[in-house]
């Protein structure tokens, strides 16, 4: 078995272990009626296809899957980047119809997820999107994560570019830098974007200050994830004043997210004299953990609004806790 067939048939397995504990006794009985289709028939076409997405959405629900410790660890170990704990459990049963597509290295299933990208809905679109990653040759879906990064959908956005290793290992620099600033406007979550610490240069940094420069002009305020942009071993000059602007000005996750990036900017004097006197509780503990090396982009997660964060379940919650 050649390794991307192999990681297919690990990742359908992940998705049938995690869906024979949420499914009910109709959701399973479609999964084993679709999957047997699937076996048995020599390809598929467009719009059996399509059909067999729409009706997904009568089985499962776009409700948080709340993985446990094994399943999460068994999701995140098949393909290093992609991790599924976002993902919904509408999301994981369409992802397993995908895999159950006959031979998903050939040209003639590529052309059936094109069509069913081409005329899929926004959950259809996600399902397709987050499945990419685990498809043999993902780079031949280059086209559709990029328009998926472009989407103004928020939802559509993150399967696209968050919690996947796709971006970082097959868009351009001018791709890249586009889904990373794309983040920021949207709010999506940008410490979810897989490889943001490793492939960050002096134009992503330039285009971070001149947009914390924008939203300040325009009296609004500088999303704390921004400040994980900043690249370099050390702040320059006019990056160091962005942050200590906002130090001075921010409320108190602008200024964690703040302290975030003098810790990985090599600044730690002086983000040592800010936390002593830093009376946000927030603040502080980031802080103080940036001192003690915590300052890697899953960090920033605590910044997140925690309301955002209980969505995804009291599982998921503690383990970015913990993270954070």
């Amino acid at each position: 078995m050649k390794p991307e067939d192999d990681r297919a048939a690990r990742f359908a397995a992940f998705c049938d272990r995690v869906l024979s504990e949420r499914l009910d006794a109709p959701g399973l009985e479609f999964l084993a009626r679709e999957l047997e289709r699937s076996a048995v028939a020599s390809t598929d076409d467009a719009a059996r296809f399509g059909v067999r997405l729409g009706l997904a959405s009568r089985h499962a629900r776009r409700r948080p899957l709340d993985l446990s410790d094994a399943e999460h660890d068994l999701g995140r170990s098949i393909v290093q980047g992609l991790d599924p704990e976002a993902w919904t459990l509408l999301d994981v049963l369409r992802v397993r119809l995908v895999l159950a597509l006959p031979d998903l290295a050939g040209e003639r299933t590529a052309g059936l997820l094109e069509e069913a990208f081409r005329y899929g809905d926004e959950g259809e679109t996600c399902a397709l999107l987050r499945s990419v990653p685990v498809l043999p040759a993902p780079e031949r879906f280059l086209w559709r994560v990029t328009e998926g990064c472009r989407s103004n959908m928020r939802s559509v956005f993150e399967a696209a570019a968050t919690d996947t290793p796709f971006c970082v290992q097959h868009f351009d620099d001018v791709a890249w830098r586009q889904a990373l600033l794309k983040s920021l406007f949207i709010g999506a979550p940008l410490w979810r974007v897989f490889g943001v610490d490793e492939r960050l240069d002096a134009e992503t940094q330039r285009m971070a200050l001149d947009y914390a420069d924008e939203r300040r002009s325009a009296g609004r305020s500088v999303p704390p994830e921004l400040w994980m942009l900043l690249a370099g071993a050390e702040l320059d000059e006019r990056a160091l004043h962005s942050v200590e602007a906002e130090v001075t000005v921010g409320p108190g996750p602008a200024r964690a997210g703040a302290y975030l990036a003098l810790a990985r900017g090599g600044r730690t004097g002086i983000l040592r004299a800010h936390v002593e006197h830093e009376t946000n509780e927030l603040s502080a503990a980031v802080g103080r953990a940036a001192l003690a090396g915590r300052h890697d982009s899953r960090a920033f997660a605590s910044l997140r609004a925690r309301e955002e964060i209980e969505l995804l379940g009291p599982n998921a919650a503690r383990r970015m806790a913990v993270d954070a």
